[in-house]
């Protein structure tokens, strides 16, 4: 079974510490693939140690993003899964692997957070202001009509839509060179894991679809296109401050963000990075109602044929 060997190659059991080497030079804190302003002219104009900082500071928004993300929402649905009384019949199994990758989860925080305090340390880069409130309340904005238990449901939806995404750092951070080795390891490390989640959930969801009334089914096809919108929406409060911070103006910083998080950039992006979650949703039966398919369409969901380089929204 897909879990099985946990004990033996879970991260938790396996990986090393991971520690920052601050005498490592020429190597960047963070992969400009990842950030799509790195190649805004008014930031190619920058000098190198000012873009350096400016990556540094979106290595900084990755590790809380991926600490918040971790304790505040994938881990609140793994602990309901595996204690709570659910719309459908879960075996111990089931509830057993829940509790394992709780357990990588929060192990995965642990370093990142660890790994946020090294780089603070070793580059006296104060980080900008940061929430993960914003993501957490457009995750949790209540929907119309809500049927009985259907914060449960929701909940196991949102962990769903995070595990199953293309995780666009994961690929891009350990294959790329020009990024200090140990941030590469730490990614990597992460990635590996990651693989048994997303197969996880990508088993689960499909019987957690199965098990909803009708009634249900309708509000949550209605929900899951917003939920991948919410999770996948830029940070653009943390975009302006660390432009601000490597020494853009405020009109520059907001013409950089203007050009590079446009809507249809934004949209484009998050088609791609969606692109498996959303063919699980389409095999699954969740567009098969029209009520499925127009909340998915107005969400902006449902195009999916660029296949030029967009930005990645981690």
């Amino acid at each position: 079974m897909l879990l099985d060997d946990w004990y033996e190659k879970a991260g938790v059991r396996t990986q090393p510490a991971r520690t920052f080497d601050p005498l490592l030079r020429g190597y960047l804190p963070f992969s400009p693939l990842a950030v799509p302003e790195t190649d805004h002219p008014a930031v190619t104009a920058l000098t190198p140690g000012a873009r350096s900082r400016l990556l540094t500071h979106h290595l900084y928004r990755y590790l809380r993003y991926t600490v918040n993300l971790e304790t505040r929402v994938v881990n609140r649905a793994l602990t309901r899964l595996a204690t709570d009384s659910l719309p459908m019949e879960v075996t111990w199994r089931t509830r057993e692997d829940a509790l394992k990758i709780l357990t990588d989860e929060s192990f995965h925080a642990l370093v990142t957070m660890n790994m946020f305090r090294q780089v603070a340390v070793a580059t006296e880069i104060e980080p900008v202001p940061y929430s993960f409130d914003t993501v957490l309340d457009r995750l949790d904005t209540p929907v119309a009509n809500p049927t009985a238990g259907y914060d449960v449901v929701r909940h196991l939806m949102q962990a769903c839509v995070f595990e199953t995404m293309v995780t666009s750092i994961l690929d891009q951070l350990p294959a790329d060179p020009s990024v200090h080795p140990t941030v590469r390891e730490l990614a990597a490390d992460h990635a590996f894991d990651e693989r048994y989640h997303h197969a996880f959930f990508a088993r689960f969801f499909p019987e957690l679809w199965t098990a909803l009334d009708p009634a249900t089914r309708l509000v949550a096809a209605r929900d899951l296109p917003r939920l991948i919108n919410a999770c996948l929406a830029p940070d653009l409060a943390t975009a302006r401050a660390a432009l601000a911070d490597a020494g853009l103006g405020r009109d520059a910083a907001e013409d950089v963000v203007r050009d590079c998080y446009s809507p249809a950039r934004v949209a484009a992006a998050t088609r791609r990075t969606a692109r498996h979650t959303i063919r699980l949703m389409r095999s699954t039966g969740v567009l098969d109602s029209p009520e499925g398919q127009d909340a998915f369409a107005e969400a902006g969901l449902l195009d999916l044929t660029e296949t030029s380089d967009t930005p990645s929204l981690p």
